[in-house]
């Protein structure tokens, strides 16, 4: 296994792992709830293009993308093609809904979190299409999943 698929691999469940603490600290009873901004909150959905959807609704969407994002993190720890189509065209449908979901009150860290899972996921992308894993996804040979270290 080269240095650039050890690399990889680690962005992989660095992503995935910064995604769980991200959600622990999002819904966590210790996150402070700013009830100042709860108008502004609803009123940024409801003025979203999500106005008429109900909440079981929006579960549901949320529960495909979360189920869409573990699929692809498998598939992108094993270098498979489709891996990388499904995670690229997850960060771009979030990237390109995120200005029109109205407006946000998040916390500190959540907002640092979420910053560096952007990052983390751009360094994936770049290694995905410009480094010489760009052909180790055009493969059609899976990967094994056990972690081997680079020889020196």
């Amino acid at each position: 296994m080269t240095k650039h698929q050890t690399w990889f691999r680690r962005l992989v469940l660095a992503d995935a792992l910064l995604f769980v603490i991200q959600l622990s600290v999002e819904f966590s009873p210790l996150t402070p709830s700013y009830p100042e901004f709860d108008f502004v909150l609803e009123k940024g959905l409801i003025g979203g293009f999500l106005s008429g959807v109900n909440e079981i609704h929006l579960l549901i969407l949320f529960s495909i993308a979360v189920s869409a994002l573990i699929v692809s993190w498998i598939l992108l720890y094993r270098f498979h093609w489709t891996g990388r189509v499904l995670f690229l065209a997850g960060f771009a449908f979030s990237f390109a809904t995120e200005p029109f979901m109205g407006d946000s009150v998040e916390n500190g860290l959540a907002s640092v979190l979420f910053d560096l899972a952007l990052m983390l996921e751009g360094a994936m992308i770049f290694m995905m299409f410009f480094t010489e894993l760009k052909m180790q996804f055009e493969q059609k040979v899976v990967a094994p999943l056990s972690i081997e270290r680079p020889q020196p």
